[in-house]
C-alpha cells in the first residue's frame, strides 16, 4: 500500500496533501464465523481454491495446474471465475486433470459460505506490472478471513508485510517457478496457533472517518 501511494504521488504534477490509504477489506460479517477449530489433522487431501479473473499469460496458471495435476492423491483445486480467458479454458481442457475443476462463477455474497470448505486460497499474478508488484490483492484478505491459508507469488512485494510464520491461517509468499520445493514446508499447521487478523471493512472505514474529521477540524480552526 505504501509503495503504491508513493508511486501515485510521483505521477501527479501537483502536491496532494492529507492522503490516506484505505485497504479494501471484506465486510465485517465475514469475521463472525468461528473458524478456530479448522485443522488438517487426518485430512486425506488438501483443497486449493482460486476465485477471480484468470488467464495464462499474466498468471501462474500452468505452473500451479501442473503441480496439482501431478499429485491427485494429495491435492485438488477448484476454480471459480466469471472472467476466464479462452486460452485458460482451453489449457484446462487439454490438461484433463481429474483433480482440477472449473466451477463457473459465484456471487461475492456467497464466498463466506463457500471458501471455508477449502484449505488454501491462491493468488496467481506474475507481477508483470508495478500495479501488481506493489498491490495487495483483495483475495488475500478474503481468503484469510474465511480461514484459508494464502499462497501468493513472491513477486508481489506489496503483500510481504502480511506474511505470517507462527500462526494460521498462514499468508505465505511462494516461488511458483519451484513449487515442489516451496510448498514442502507450507502444507502443515503443526506447531502453529490459530490467529485470524482483523481485516474488516468497518475498521478501515472507522479509521478513514477519524482522519477526515481531524482534518476538517484543523481546516475549521485555520479559518
Amino acid at each position: 500500500h505504501t509503495q503504491r501511494m508513493q508511486l501515485f504521488l510521483q505521477d501527479e504534477s501537483a502536491a496532494i496533501p492529507n492522503t490516506e490509504i484505505m485497504p479494501n477489506y471484506p465486510p465485517d460479517t465475514w469475521a463472525e464465523k468461528n473458524l478456530s477449530g479448522r485443522t488438517r489433522q487426518g485430512q486425506d487431501r488438501i483443497g486449493f481454491v482460486y476465485v477471480g479473473a484468470l488467464d495464462v499469460e499474466h498468471m501462474y496458471l500452468k505452473e500451479f495446474a501442473e503441480f496439482v495435476a501431478g499429485q491427485p492423491d494429495r491435492f485438488y483445486w477448484d476454480i471459480f471465475s466469471n472472467n476466464i480467458s479462452e486460452t485458460a479454458l482451453q489449457y484446462l481442457k487439454v490438461l484433463k486433470a481429474d483433480n482440477i475443476s472449473f466451477r463457473g462463477a459465484k456471487p461475492y455474497a456467497d464466498l463466506p459460505d463457500l471458501l471455508p470448505a477449502y484449505d488454501v486460497g491462491m493468488v496467481l499474478y506474475k507481477g508483470h506490472l508495478k500495479n501488481f508488484v506493489y498491490n495487495v490483492p483483495n483475495k488475500i484478505y478474503e481468503y484469510h478471513m474465511c480461514g484459508l491459508d494464502v499462497w501468493f507469488p513472491l513477486q508481489l512485494e506489496g503483500a510481504w508485510e502480511l506474511i505470517t510464520t507462527s500462526t494460521y491461517p498462514r499468508i505465505c509468499k511462494v516461488d511458483f517457478e519451484d513449487l515442489a520445493g516451496a510448498a514442502s514446508g507450507l502444507l502443515s499447521h503443526e506447531g502453529l496457533s490459530f490467529h485470524r487478523n482483523s481485516f474488516k471493512a468497518g475498521s478501515a472505514f472507522s479509521t478513514l472517518m477519524t482522519h477526515l474529521r481531524s482534518n476538517m477540524e484543523i481546516h475549521a480552526q485555520d479559518r
